[in-house]
């Protein structure tokens, strides 16, 4: 486990489109939780040299999108350039992080042969050093496995690992889809999301089996939405904390 991410309670209320928790609550204990995971990612990439990355989860609605976006300000903030891709091209959601992206080319684009220069798809975020590389319109008849297993996708990923000290790839959860194993050639490792309020221990080690078929090194485990008052009961000190 890499890292406890507690819940952010917000004092507004938040609208369908908003800004990472990192962003809007600086002082948070969330926000803190994702600078720890920032500095363990950062020794761990120094040791194992990895940069391009899957975020995603064994079941839907663990927090994996809300991880990318947070992981990917905190890793900017210390001056790493970033790219967060949403490639969860059934429901991609990443974008609404980020109401201000300003391009209209999406990663859809990119891989159904136009030729655009990666830096006409990639929008600023209002964070500096960090870019997003939106899902892009829905491509039919190519769903979405083909157009992630592509050449193309091969690829753009290397540009991507050029361009980037990380890229962050929010992907459908593992058990929901096969997106994840068609990524695996071209990524360095996977993030996985759990949320323990979502999902149980048995599933949790079936997401982890099915990355060791696909032959994924998993970089760690986020657990999100922990209640940080299990920690506290430990002494008045860890309770001030």
């Amino acid at each position: 486990v890499l890292a406890f991410i507690p819940e952010a309670r917000s004092t507004k209320a938040r609208s369908k489109d908003t800004a990472p928790i990192m962003l809007l609550q600086p002082e948070s204990e969330a926000t803190e939780a994702y600078r720890a995971l920032r500095v363990r990612l950062l020794n761990l990439a120094g040791q194992r040299k990895f940069k391009t990355l899957v975020i995603t989860s064994a079941l839907a609605g663990e927090g994996k999108t809300s991880t990318t976006a947070n992981l990917g300000v905190a890793l900017a903030m210390a001056e790493k350039r970033v790219v967060i891709v949403s490639a969860d091209l059934r429901r991609p959601r990443l974008q609404t992080y980020f109401p201000s992206a300003d391009r209209e080319i999406g990663l859809t684009q990119l891989l159904t042969g136009k030729r655009y220069p990666l830096e006409k798809a990639l929008s600023t975020t209002g964070t500096q050093n960090l870019w997003l590389l939106q899902a892009g319109p829905p491509i039919d008849p190519l769903g979405p496995l083909e157009l992630l297993s592509s050449e193309s996708m091969i690829d753009l990923m290397a540009e991507l690992r050029s361009f980037a000290d990380f890229v962050l790839i929010d992907t459908p959860p593992v058990m929901a889809s096969s997106d994840v194993a068609a990524l695996a050639p071209m990524i360095d490792g996977v993030l996985l999301v759990a949320d323990t309020r979502r999902v149980q221990r048995p599933i949790v080690e079936q997401a982890r089996r099915d990355l060791q078929l696909m032959n994924v090194p998993l970089i760690g485990v986020i657990v999100n939405k922990h209640d940080p008052r299990r920690f506290r009961a430990y002494g008045s000190g860890y309770g001030y904390y």
